[in-house]
């Protein structure tokens, strides 16, 4: 005959959950979150493509780079509201695989022409999401850990970087595009869902 189940603690167990109702009694709207992070991101994105000289250059024709720049655009808005929106993990896994279509935009409108840039760009790119990251994994605390919010808020983040080169760069040779604005963005989602790996959550609502 099998030993009965040792009895659970119920008090033991209550003490957190009691304590963090009291820190925080009033939970705040998802949206909030949402909105806050796509203003930084948006305002990221502004200021990278703003503050540098526009190039035409890099694309084949003017209507490939409209069409890849609101590509960009669009993913960088809307992982920054699916990085916070409840659930949706479905839509999230959608919209880190549709990330593969503004990579094949953005090689696409490349029109060939070496202009000799290196990894300037890069270093642009990553700059210009360092704000929106880190703006994101603040957030992204006050969720419990789920490596596809992490990895649309690394998208977010540097969509925004990539604009700004996607904009401001004049090299349009495909290794160029691959290596120092594509690569980047990969490089930068992973490391978004290390870190937030690493910090503790706030909360554990899903």
């Amino acid at each position: 005959m099998n030993a009965p189940a040792p009895a659970v603690d119920l008090d033991r167990l209550k003490g957190p959950a009691l304590d963090a109702i009291e820190r925080s009694p009033r939970t705040q709207p998802w949206w909030l979150g949402a909105a806050g992070l796509a203003v930084i991101v948006c305002l990221a994105a502004v200021a990278g493509v703003g503050g540098m000289s526009s190039s035409t250059t890099q694309h084949a024709s003017m209507l490939m780079r409209n069409v890849s720049t609101l590509a960009w655009a669009a993913t960088m808005f809307a992982a920054a509201l699916l990085a916070v929106m409840p659930g949706s993990r479905t839509l999230r896994t959608l919209l880190l695989a549709s990330v593969s279509a503004c990579f094949a935009l953005t090689l696409a409108a490349a029109s060939g022409y070496e202009a000799g840039a290196g990894v300037k760009c890069a270093l642009i790119e990553a700059a210009v999401a360092a704000l929106p990251m880190f703006a994101a994994l603040g957030v992204l605390t006050g969720f419990a850990f789920d490596a596809t919010r992490a990895l649309a808020a690394g998208v977010a983040a540097s969509a925004a970087g990539m604009l700004a080169v996607h904009l401001h760069c004049p090299d349009g040779s495909i290794d160029h595009q691959v290596v120092f604005h594509l690569a980047p963005v990969f490089v930068l989602a992973l490391l978004t869902l290390a870190l937030r790996r690493f910090l503790p959550s706030r909360t554990h609502a899903p």
